[in-house]
């Protein structure tokens, strides 16, 4: 039961865009009766969303590590959560560290759709700004804001990928 849960979970949050998510979420949690605010709304969204693709990302990583290790665990005597979490965790992670980097860079990146529901986030905040000064530097300076944050992300999810492969 709770597989066919967690897989209907993966498979609907996996496949709506998360625009289309924060715009649910902001336009009809209100129709439920539920009033949140907007950046609480972009969190719940963000956070349905990538919780499938880290779910995904866990799944692919324990299928990675081969079922004879937890038949050689459970054959020296440990339980089977202690042969998960000693035998079979360390090298699924390990193996999956590249993948989650790189979505949590992915995650980061996404955090600019909270301005189409008027989140004062850097981009929203930046084109407020064009508006008024009819001067596309701000929009320029969010840009390179965005880089200087996600670069150095980048670089170390490289780093993270490296390590993983050797």
């Amino acid at each position: 039961m709770l597989r066919f849960f967690v897989r209907g979970w993966v498979n609907v949050f996996r496949a709506m865009p998360p625009l289309v998510l924060i715009i649910l979420t902001f336009s009809g949690l209100p129709f439920l009766g539920i009033r949140l605010p907007a950046i609480v709304c972009v969190i719940i969204a963000l956070l349905l969303n990538n919780s499938a693709y880290f779910c995904e990302i866990f799944r692919a990583g324990l299928g990675s590590v081969s079922p004879g290790q937890m038949e050689a665990a459970r054959s020296t005597g440990l339980a089977t959560f202690a042969a998960m979490r000693y035998v079979v965790l360390p090298p699924a992670v390990r193996n999956v560290l590249p993948e989650l980097a790189s979505n949590t860079i992915e995650v980061m990146k996404s955090t600019s759709l909270a301005a189409i529901i008027g989140v004062g986030e850097l981009l929203y905040v930046a084109g407020n700004a064009r508006s008024v000064t009819y001067n596309t530097t701000p929009l320029m300076v969010s840009a390179m804001m965005y880089l200087v944050i996600l670069l150095p992300c980048v670089r170390l999810a490289e780093r993270i990928e490296r390590k993983a492969l050797h």
